[in-house]
């Protein structure tokens, strides 16, 4: 008998200055190459991300991006936030400036 889990990819982003999309992008990409997708990828700030939909577009085919503005002060809040917000049994915290190496680090 298996046992279904939900997993959840939650991204805290930190980019008031809107510099860090290559970084963010680079950890989407290491994502959509998992042989075993996320159920959700998650991406949180306490500000609007300029450049989200060019993620969107540029991942539409492979990950659905959400993403949810936070009331939050520090990264810590910003992490439970999105640890709140997130839809599935199990969360994967992935930093913005960090990718999943292989393609079975889902799995």
């Amino acid at each position: 008998m298996y046992l279904m889990v939900t997993l959840s990819v939650l991204i805290p982003v930190h980019d008031p200055n809107q510099v860090y999309e290559d970084y963010i992008s680079d950890a989407l990409s290491s994502i959509s190459i998992q042989k075993q997708k996320p159920d959700q990828v998650l991406l949180v700030a306490n500000h609007e991300i300029s450049y989200l939909e060019s993620l969107r577009s540029r991942f539409r085919e492979t990950l659905e991006i959400e993403f949810k503005i936070s009331q939050a002060n520090s990264a810590a809040e910003n992490i439970n936030f999105g640890v709140i917000e997130s839809k599935s049994q199990f969360v994967k915290l992935l930093f913005q400036d960090d990718k999943l190496i292989g393609d079975d680090c889902l799995t």
